[in-house]
């Protein structure tokens, strides 16, 4: 793992779902898909935050591709976490909560891309549930974390602004 992103997986250890999915929502996720990685193998990450971070990662892209073979060398770290999500999810590794999340407005985002492999439908289906208040959860972070991991990371220069 990127030793960046190990402070960044240290916090999120001591975090509820409600951030964990404030992370996944607010994050640049190029930067962090070690930490996406970890948040999915840890046994904590529960459905509405892995629903969340599937069509974050872009799941709407990667339609057009049949198998990872086809993938640009750029984007196959995020198509292997989302087949991996889809698997999970698919068959029911990812625990219930109160946490709700609907993936409406991300179905639309890649809604030109020919689908060559479509998104299966239960990950088309909302998670009804409790809505976070995104606002209130990321006040004063800085790219897509919290001020004072920024703050570290430019500290030991790991990350650019």
């Amino acid at each position: 793992m990127d030793p960046a992103m190990q402070l960044v997986t240290q916090w999120l250890d001591e975090q509820p779902q409600d951030m964990w999915l404030a992370f996944v929502l607010n994050t640049n996720h190029d930067i962090a898909v070690d930490a996406l990685r970890w948040m999915i193998r840890s046994g904590r990450c529960d459905r509405a935050v892995a629903l969340a971070m599937y069509w974050a990662l872009g799941a709407g892209f990667y339609v057009q591709y049949a198998d990872r073979s086809e993938v640009p060398a750029y984007a196959q770290l995020g198509f292997n976490l989302i087949k991996k999500i889809e698997r999970l999810f698919l068959a029911g590794e990812f625990p219930a909560s109160d946490l709700g999340y609907d993936p409406s407005r991300e179905l639309l985002v890649y809604a030109d891309v020919p689908v060559v492999s479509p998104v299966p439908a239960a990950l088309k289906s909302p998670i009804p549930g409790r809505q976070i208040d995104l606002a209130s959860l990321t006040a004063g972070w800085e790219n897509g974390v919290p001020a004072f991991i920024w703050t570290e990371l430019d500290a030991r220069g790991s990350v650019r602004a």
